[in-house]
C-alpha cells in the first residue's frame, strides 16, 4: 500500500487490544502535511464508542481548521 497523498486524521485508542498503540508510533512521518494523528488515552479499540465526546471534538476541529 502507498501511503495517503491527502492529510488525513488519524485516532487511535492508546489500549487499543486489535491493532498496538505502537503501530501508530512512526506513523506521522510518513503522513502528508495537514494531517494529525491523535491518541486516545483510556480508550480500546472502539473509541468513538468509549469516548464519543472526546472523539467527535477532536473530529471537528479537524475540520474546522480546513486541513
Amino acid at each position: 500500500m502507498s501511503p495517503p497523498i491527502h492529510p488525513i486524521l488519524q485516532l487511535y485508542g492508546a489500549t487499543d487490544g486489535c491493532l498496538r498503540p505502537g503501530f501508530f508510533h512512526a506513523l506521522d512521518r510518513h503522513l502528508p502535511a495537514g494531517s494529525r494523528l491523535v491518541r486516545i488515552d483510556d480508550a480500546g479499540h472502539f473509541l468513538h464508542l468509549e469516548k464519543p465526546e472526546t472523539v467527535n471534538e477532536i473530529i471537528l476541529d479537524y475540520l474546522a481548521s480546513g486541513r
